[in-house]
């Protein structure tokens, strides 16, 4: 929608204006989709879903699926 936007890997979505509330249940429900995690209420935090990082998708992954969270 903005094609001379230049993101970087640290852009913070948000604070760009990219990604709103809405944006980011769309974020966790394709981060569930296509990766195969799972983000629970406490990963919903700016640190982990703010930029597009790869570190909160290769963390989840790396870590045993615990279901009860």
């Amino acid at each position: 929608m903005r094609p001379n936007l230049t993101l970087r890997d640290d852009d913070w979505l948000m604070k760009k204006g990219i990604v709103d509330s809405m944006g980011a249940v769309e974020l966790i429900k394709f981060l569930e989709a296509e990766f195969g995690v799972e983000v629970c209420v406490d990963d919903i935090t700016e640190e982990n879903l703010g930029s597009v990082a790869a570190r909160f998708v290769i963390g989840k992954r790396t870590l045993p699926r615990d279901r009860t969270a």
